[in-house]
């Protein structure tokens, strides 16, 4: 009897300890679910607040993405005429199609706006900050030598919630996440593209055989990496690389996905070629790679001349040491090299961000600025630990830079985006390796103040960002995005029935397009009515000439001049081309950024 009521007990005792534990389990599950939950609901006001005024005005190549998404929901043909383009001709760019058909649903939806031609790239930017969660989440289920690090349940349950959190607060993925950039859609398929492979990585390591489930998984990972492949074209370079450089780390499992799942790998790769197959054709044709050409550090005639500098200060030196030292390739690879590391520049990181005056935000930089000390740290722990997961995202880190460094615009906020997601990653993992240090070292007082210090430096740090990004930084760079074009169009608009033409200048940007956009012009009229020259300028670019009566010149003083007496044209031009001005069209930082000559 003693055995038996003892042994009723122990089964009492067990079963209590289990229903505690899933209790436990539940609440934990409920309390990162609500802090999730809140870090998305952070994020995406951060992100669609006042959407359609920040960024101040509307940039040229939005007005290009919103007016071919409007002409393809009209007409089903992009502003040239191209029906249902894979890659439309816009500026001579040759833009992708992901996110020009996410506006063309937006505009669907909720009609064409500026708010709605930005909607999308807003709520790629809310789902990216899920998407790291996810990753982050799945990185630290990969099996380390170093399995306690790992299996702690503070860095299971924080580093994805901290990730999420600090790319929330991110300068520069809110800034891009408030416009109509092709790297949005880009960088979130990048990164969801990855976390199915790691599901599928794990799976390997598990049981070595993919099955069905995991086949279809393999295959929708594929399908993700191409989408961001028709997204945006630093992609291009990075997934290859980046998917050959995961390979061959992994190579273990590599071979075991060839050999053991030879059925598996023949269908995910044929469907691979056929995914990719009518990107690669359109984007290799010689238009769209002329275009290339214009903004590579090959085409940047300074790399020449400094070359010509060199030798001819070399005077009497080795002809064998002047053609070793002192040639192209070098200097192309001196350039490359300068160029690549100037991403990882700590003002770039922190401090200034993006110079390219489009991407500038004064005062803040890549990343938040709080997240320096954080991620020096969580770098420097992931050095000493090395877990199998840091040299996937190191690769990623790596690797984000290449695309952008053979241009001419560097270090590049946009190019490079895809650099956010592993120091983002660093970052929280540092902030939970020094907590946990902390309370090892100090005990949980002082941890708890360390948390309580860090929350207050976050909500100081949002704060900041808020400031400098709503509200300094369009007193400084409204006219860089076409500020004052909408309400110059709007009074334009009221007046042209009393003239012949129209003359607009486009010396600063490509007028035509605000037009065509502001206006809402039929598309149908446009298509029949527009001049564009598609032989490339200087800058590889081509524009429309004319269209109704909206004539549109790069040298508006000539046109002037040659104006007839008896000739009713309305002149709208740039303050540094001519005075005399009847009405002035203002930025919303009261700088004057149109002459009207009535």
């Amino acid at each position: 009897m003693y055995w038996i009521g003892n042994s009723h007990i122990q089964r009492r005792i067990t079963r209590k300890i289990v229903e505690d534990a899933i209790v436990t389990d539940i609440i934990i599950k409920m309390k990162v679910k609500l802090l999730l939950t809140i870090i998305l609901v952070l994020g995406a006001i951060l992100r669609f607040l006042n959407l359609d005024y920040h960024p101040p005005g509307f940039y040229s190549d939005e007005a290009s993405y919103a007016y071919n998404a409007f002409s393809i929901l009209k007409t089903a043909k992009d502003e040239h005429g191209k029906q249902m383009p894979l890659v439309f001709e816009a500026f001579g760019d040759y833009k992708l199609p992901v996110m020009l058909y996410s506006i063309v649903g937006s505009f669907a939806v909720f009609g064409a706006s500026d708010w709605s031609a930005r909607l999308p790239g807003a709520m790629y930017g809310v789902f990216t900050i899920l998407a790291i969660y996810l990753l982050a989440k799945q990185i630290l289920k990969i099996p380390s030598k170093d399995t306690k690090t790992l299996e702690d349940q503070n860095y299971q349950e924080y580093v994805p919630l901290i990730s999420a959190l600090l790319l929330a607060i991110t300068p520069s993925h809110i800034f891009v996440s408030r416009g109509t950039w092709e790297l949005t859609p880009s960088l979130l398929f990048i990164t969801l593209a990855t976390w199915l492979l790691l599901k599928i990585y794990k799976q390997l390591k598990d049981k070595e055989f993919l099955g069905f489930k995991g086949t279809l998984t393999l295959l929708l990972a594929v399908v993700v990496f191409a989408l961001s492949m028709y997204a945006y074209n630093s992609a291009r370079v990075f997934v290859p690389l980046f998917i050959i450089g995961f390979a061959v780390l992994h190579y273990k499992e590599t071979i075991t996905l060839i050999i053991k799942n030879r059925i598996s790998t023949i269908v995910v790769l044929g469907f691979t070629i056929l995914l990719l197959l009518p990107i690669l054709v359109t984007l290799t044709s010689p238009q769209v790679t002329q275009r290339a050409t214009y903004i590579s550090i090959f085409y940047d005639k300074s790399v020449q001349a400094k070359l010509f500098d060199i030798i001819r200060a070399d005077g009497g030196q080795p002809v064998i040491q002047t053609r070793l030292l002192h040639n192209k390739p070098v200097l192309y690879f001196m350039d490359f090299s300068s160029r690549y590391l100037s991403h990882f520049d700590p003002n770039f990181l922190f401090i200034t961000g993006d110079t390219f005056e489009i991407f500038r935000q004064i005062g803040l930089g890549f990343l938040p600025l709080i997240s320096a000390p954080f991620f020096l740290y969580g770098v420097y722990r992931l050095l000493i630990i090395r877990p199998l997961w840091f040299e996937i995202m190191l690769l990623w880190l790596i690797l984000s830079p290449i695309a952008s460094s053979f241009t001419i615009f560097t270090p590049s906020t946009s190019r490079t985006m895809n650099m956010v997601v592993p120091l983002t990653i660093f970052t929280a993992y540092g902030v939970v390796a020094l907590y946990l240090r902390v309370k090892a070292n100090q005990g949980s007082a002082f941890a708890t103040i360390g948390v309580a210090t860090f929350a207050a430096l976050l909500v100081i740090n949002t704060g900041y960002i808020f400031n400098r990004y709503f509200i300094q930084t369009p007193k400084v760079v409204a006219e860089k995005w076409n500020d004052g074009y909408k309400e110059t169009v709007e009074y334009i608009s009221k007046i042209e029935k009393n003239y012949d033409k129209v003359v607009i200048s486009s010396s600063q940007a490509p007028s035509y397009i605000f037009y065509a956009w502001n206006l809402r012009y039929d598309p149908v009229n446009y298509q029949k009515e527009a001049q564009t020259n598609h032989t490339p300028d200087e800058h590889g670019l081509n524009f429309t000439s004319q269209f109704s009566k909206y004539y549109f010149t790069k040298n508006i003083s000539q046109e002037i001049k040659n104006k007839k007496p008896e000739e009713k044209i309305l002149f709208v031009g740039f303050p540094d081309e001519f005075t005399g001005e009847t009405q002035v069209a203002y930025s919303r930082n009261n700088k004057p950024v149109f002459i009207i000559l009535e």
